[in-house]
């Protein structure tokens, strides 16, 4: 490493840049809008070998150590124990390749669960995506169709926010909490 920050400064200057991504846990991609200024510094040959180039790199390095620091003995960001554990019991509790709804939780629960969306096209639920005119009503017209056995949620709020939850709290009834984070919602 030292040998390329003598000959090379600015290839060094990405490999510290590049320390802050490589960590699971990093709070998903919050650094990547970072990405075109670190371009911008390190492209010009003026800027990297100037002061600021200097600051940069110092700056990184102790965002790199604070990520590296608080994030160490975690686990691997979307693979925590509440995960496993809502996956086991969805792969004890359905068929391969059966149908389920993941509300207001990550997506990765159906590869882990070998589990399939019930909705067609998938939408992920997030807020950006169901303020598409049409969108929540075509998630609860596949939900009517479809009829999963399972809705997946997690931290609903006690009054429903969007069409979806609406939904899901009139047809289906929370009865099983898994590990203090999801909620198995079941038809009445």
């Amino acid at each position: 490493f030292l040998t390329l920050l003598r000959t090379t400064p600015q290839i060094a200057y990405w490999g510290i840049a590049s320390l802050a991504f490589i960590y699971t846990r990093l709070e998903l991609f919050h650094l990547q809008p970072t990405l075109p200024f670190l371009a911008l510094i390190f492209a010009d040959p003026k800027i990297y070998r100037a002061r600021l180039s200097s600051a940069a790199l110092i700056i990184l390095l102790l965002i790199s150590i604070r990520q590296i620091g608080r994030n160490l003995d975690q686990p691997d960001r979307f693979y925590e124990d509440s995960t496993i554990a809502i996956s086991a019991w969805l792969k004890s509790h359905t068929r391969p390749g059966e149908k389920i709804y993941l509300l207001n939780t990550w997506d990765h629960i159906y590869v882990l669960s070998n589990t399939l969306p019930s909705i067609d096209p998938w939408v992920h639920y997030l807020p950006w995506y169901l303020a598409f005119p049409g969108v929540q009503e075509g998630i609860i017209s596949d939900l009517q169709v479809a009829r999963p056995r399972f809705i997946i949620s997690e931290a609903l709020p006690g009054i429903p926010q969007t069409q979806v939850e609406s939904f899901v709290a009139t047809r289906y009834l929370p009865t099983t909490k898994i590990s203090d984070r999801f909620t198995i919602w079941e038809p009445k």
